[in-house]
């Protein structure tokens, strides 16, 4: 008798365990193709967010992440900056290489989470169930798939985002953005493309003077400011060394004192907005 009743209500119960089951499952259905999905070992990148230009390295941290956070139901930032490109310029490169990696952290108890492309008047799939509805570039610029926690799972997804500010010129462009799963919970944010940053450099003994112009503007900002600090090698950014405030610098000019390169290297910099968020200190982060 008591072995029945165990049985009844395993029975009862395999409806409620198979309605968790797609939660955890569906992982990729809705990916666009401008996204990749990595692994618990890390993110895999797609071929338009790789460093380097044919056999010419570019700067790393032009490639930044954002976490989906379990525990706060919320990205981190919410509300990321990133370089774009302006259709009236002529240099198609520049609008290359503006690339997410989007990492899940925090608690595997919610089972995933999603950045979905959600601006007003597309038809972009944002209901909790994933399907292959949700292409790339139409009706989603970007949509991640499942991205979802515990070992051997998908804990990031890569997106380029080279065909967004080309197609919505002027600069800046709002995308907005949502959990499809946590949207209810507050859980989305807006992607702001901004200008290209225009960096110059004019040097004087040991000490470069730095300015720049684009990117969110004379009254935006704050911009964060790297050095290389590993001179000599041909991919630049390595290891980069934040010059100025972990807040991020105000003004669009930063001078280092300490310009001394070996013979036949060079000093290089980079400036990119400064992505901050309340929950990390209100620092630069990434």
């Amino acid at each position: 008798m008591a072995s029945r009743q165990w049985i009844r209500a395993l029975i009862a119960a395999t409806p409620f365990l198979m309605a968790l089951v797609p939660a955890h499952s569906q992982t990729t259905t809705c990916k666009t193709s401008n996204c990749v999905n990595g692994s618990t070992a890390g993110p895999v990148l797609p071929a338009e967010c790789m460093t380097k230009v044919g056999a010419q390295p570019i700067a790393k941290p032009r490639i930044f992440v954002i976490n989906m956070d379990s525990g706060l139901l919320r990205f981190v930032p919410a509300n990321p900056r990133l370089e774009g490109h302006n259709s009236s310029v002529a240099d198609p490169d520049q609008k290359d290489y503006q690339c997410i990696e989007w990492h899940k952290t925090g608690s595997t108890v919610v089972p995933w989470h999603s950045a979905t492309d959600n601006d007003a008047g597309n038809t972009c799939l944002t209901a909790q169930a994933c399907t292959s509805t949700n292409t790339y570039p139409n009706p989603c610029d970007f949509e991640t798939g499942n991205i979802n926690g515990g070992a051997g799972s998908i804990e990031w997804s890569s997106c380029h985002y080279k065909d967004l500010a080309s197609t919505d010129s002027p600069l800046p462009h709002a995308f907005h953005y949502i959990c499809r799963l946590h949207n209810a919970n507050g859980m989305n944010g807006t992607l702001t493309i901004e200008p290209p940053i225009d960096l110059k450099a004019a040097k004087s003994g040991t000490s470069v003077a730095l300015t720049w112009t684009g990117g969110s503007g004379a009254t935006g900002g704050p911009w964060d400011v790297f050095k290389d600090s590993t001179v000599g090698t041909a991919q630049k950014m390595q290891s980069p060394a934040r010059l100025g405030p972990t807040t991020g610098v105000t003004t669009q000019s930063f001078t280092d004192t300490g310009c001394s390169p070996t013979a036949g290297n060079m000093c290089s910099y980079l400036v990119r907005e400064c992505n901050k968020d309340a929950n990390t200190g209100n620092n630069c982060i990434n």
